[in-house]
């Protein structure tokens, strides 16, 4: 082999690594914007329903109130007939707000999205719903015998499995224990409810 041939063999390496290189450089910036544009749009994506669901349930995001088995059955089976409006308009709101939270979920464990900013962003909001609103789910699966937000229970799954989680999404304050008080008790019920 001449050295010409040795030059050109060397740049076409170069010239492939620097291409790779790029294309996984400009993938990673990709996934970086995709995860700054879901905390761009958290505010309009999710705030008008969760002011619907504090307004039915006053506190039940800051003291982490979760939603009875009783009353998550009565949203689930209101429907517009049942001339329940306060019922029927959190319901919507509950289901808009699953299923942008199993959006996000879904562009974490696609890859799709910058899993370490979308963790940060999001993890202790989306975990805090679950607690209030997995009653909810529960009574829907029940119901249907399918489960639409899939997504979103494998991330919170995740998330919790995690070393890092924090002790606020257990706790409010010490002498105000608050959503789990164990991470078995919603590991059981997530696995509960990967089973549809």
């Amino acid at each position: 082999m001449e050295y010409k041939e040795l030059f050109s063999l060397i740049g076409l390496i170069i010239a492939v690594f620097s291409l790779a290189w790029a294309t996984y450089g400009q993938t990673m910036l990709q996934k970086k914007k995709f995860a700054v544009e879901m905390i761009h749009e958290w505010n309009s994506q999710t705030a008008e329903d969760r002011r619907i669901i504090e307004l039915a349930y006053p506190g039940i995001y800051d003291k982490c109130k979760r939603l009875d088995k009783e009353e998550a059955k009565n949203i689930v089976n209101s429907d517009e007939s049942a001339n329940d409006e306060k019922r029927q308009k959190v319901k919507q709101s509950i289901i808009r707000l699953l299923n942008y939270y199993e959006f996000i979920s879904s562009a974490y464990l696609n890859g799709t999205a910058n899993k370490r900013i979308i963790h940060d962003s999001f993890a202790t909001t989306m975990v805090r719903f679950y607690c209030i609103l997995e009653e909810y789910v529960i009574q829907q699966v029940e119901l249907t015998k399918q489960n639409p937000w899939i997504p979103y229970i494998k991330f919170i799954k995740i998330i919790i499995s995690s070393k890092n989680i924090q002790k606020c999404i257990y706790y409010r304050d010490e002498a105000n224990p608050v959503c789990y008080q164990s991470k078995l008790d919603i590991k059981f019920k997530i696995e509960d409810l990967l089973k549809y």
